[in-house]
C-alpha cells in the first residue's frame, strides 16, 4: 500500500499523447559540465568551432567548452568521492599539472543565449510531438512531423549504403553500423 501515490506513474489518458524533454538543470551541458553542441548552436558564436580549417565539421578537434553552471565546479562531497569538476571552486578553467588547459569557454552572456535557445526549441518540439499525438488519438492520420521524418529517412540511407558494402570477414562492427541496425528496426515509423 502507497502512503503516498507514486511520482512515476502517469494517468492512462496523458501516458499516449504527452511529450516532455529531458529535465536537465543546464541546457547548454546538459548537466555534465561541457557544452553540448549536437543542434550546432554553438557555431553561432564560435563559427569554426569543431570544424577544419577548410570548414568541414569534425568534431573533438577542439577543446571541449566548459560551462559555467555548477555541474561544471570542482566541490567536495560528503563521502570520499568528491566531484572533480571542470572548474576550480573559485570558476576558474581546471589546469593540468604541466599549466595546459583542460577546455576553454563561452561567455556567461553566449552560454545563456544558448540555454534560451535551446529552451524554445525544446517547447517547440514539445508542441510539435503532443499535437501530433492528440491528432493520432482523435482518429487523424497526420503527417509525421519534419524531424522524425528527416531522421527515418537518414537511418533508411545508411541502412541502404551499409547493405552495398560487402560483408564483414568476421571483425568487429563499427558502432554506426550497429546503430543503424538497432535504429532501423520495425520500429522506425514510415511516412
Amino acid at each position: 500500500m502507497f502512503l503516498v501515490p507514486p511520482s512515476h506513474k502517469r494517468d492512462a489518458g496523458d501516458r499516449e499523447i504527452s511529450f516532455r524533454h529531458p529535465s536537465f538543470a543546464c541546457l547548454a551541458c546538459n548537466d555534465t559540465g561541457l557544452v553540448t553542441n549536437g543542434d550546432g548552436l554553438v557555431n553561432s558564436h564560435l563559427a569554426d568551432y569543431d570544424c577544419l580549417r577548410d570548414g568541414r565539421p569534425n568534431s573533438g578537434s577542439d577543446l571541449a567548452l566548459v560551462c559555467n553552471c555548477p555541474a561544471a565546479t570542482s566541490r567536495p562531497a560528503a563521502d570520499s568521492q568528491g566531484r572533480g569538476g571542470y572548474r576550480e571552486a573559485d570558476g576558474r578553467l581546471r589546469r593540468l599539472g604541466d599549466g595546459r588547459s583542460i577546455g576553454s569557454e563561452l561567455t556567461a552572456a553566449q552560454l545563456d543565449d544558448l540555454r534560451r535557445q535551446r529552451a524554445k526549441a525544446w517547447a517547440e518540439t514539445e508542441a510539435t510531438i503532443n499535437g501530433w499525438r492528440r491528432q493520432q488519438a482523435a482518429g487523424l492520420s497526420p503527417a509525421l512531423p519534419w524531424f522524425i521524418r528527416e531522421t527515418g529517412d537518414e537511418v533508411r540511407r545508411a541502412t541502404a549504403q551499409l547493405a552495398e558494402r560487402p560483408a564483414s570477414a568476421g571483425g568487429l562492427q563499427s558502432i554506426g553500423s550497429c546503430l543503424v541496425e538497432a535504429l532501423a528496426g520495425p520500429s522506425l515509423p514510415r511516412p
